[in-house]
């Protein structure tokens, strides 16, 4: 996470005379507890209970396969 936000603003991010520094840190901060955070904070938590409320029928694609399989999957989805 940290290299693609140097690699899109820079290693200026990191020093806090920097006017995106706090949200460079909250960000990160954020990223961080996605996986652990509650149901009252953007989490996997809440995504997952909002997805499963849902009535729409919705593909879930996760960065386990290829590119490759995961077009594959795409297009065979669609196909239905």
């Amino acid at each position: 996470m940290q290299k693609r936000e140097f690699e899109r603003y820079g290693v200026d991010i990191e020093n806090p005379d920097d006017p995106r520094y706090e949200t460079h840190k909250g960000f990160l901060d954020w990223a961080e507890a996605y996986e652990t955070g509650g149901l009252d904070t953007r989490s996997k938590a809440r995504h997952e209970k909002w997805l499963s409320e849902i009535n729409n029928p919705f593909l879930r694609i996760e960065g386990t396969h290829s590119i490759e399989e995961n077009t594959r999957v795409i297009m065979q989805k669609m196909r239905e």
